[in-house]
């Protein structure tokens, strides 16, 4: 069990993908991720993808991830 810790720093921008097959609690349980990034510092785009926690590793999760991370100007420095 962590007994303490402290938010680490972010030199540089990010990209978050965050999985969201469009259930009643999604939207708000990714505004609360981007939350706690941006509070640590991150500066953090994010992108909604409509897959489930595990679809999003399947073959088709995969192949969109790589694509967007081959495109996604966040990650531009």
């Amino acid at each position: 069990m962590v007994t303490v810790s402290e938010a680490p720093s972010y030199a540089g921008p990010m990209a978050l993908y965050a999985v969201d097959p469009g259930g009643e609690d999604d939207a708000e349980r990714v505004a609360a991720q981007l939350s706690g990034w941006r509070a640590a510092g991150a500066r953090i785009t994010s992108r909604r993808l409509s897959y489930s926690h595990f679809g999003i590793v399947s073959e088709d999760g995969w192949s969109e991830v790589a694509a967007l991370l081959d495109t996604e100007a966040a990650l531009r420095t």
